[in-house]
């Protein structure tokens, strides 16, 4: 495996661990407030604010992933640096 291919690894691996963190904090979060509630009679307030946490959470990963594709280390053709990384190194 080339140098490139596995600092770009490394880049992707570190991008999947900034997506999964806030969203298992996310989910905590949302478990911690039903068993802390510990009635689960759900409001159609905790209805709406479950839908926008949801929406939001989407959104950042779609966000994420869009991120991640476009600022890529390697050139897909050839598997090297492509010339910007190869400049900033």
């Amino acid at each position: 495996m080339l140098y490139s291919e596995k600092q770009e690894r490394s880049r992707r691996f570190q991008l999947a661990l900034r997506m999964g963190i806030p969203i298992l904090f996310l989910i905590g979060a949302v478990l911690f407030y039903l068993f802390w509630k510990s009635q689960f009679n759900i409001t159609p307030v905790d209805l709406m604010v479950f839908a926008v946490i949801l929406f939001i959470s989407v959104y950042f990963l779609f966000f994420l992933i869009n991120l991640g594709q476009s600022e890529t280390y390697i050139d897909r053709i050839t598997g090297a640096f492509n010339r910007d990384s190869l400049l900033k190194i």
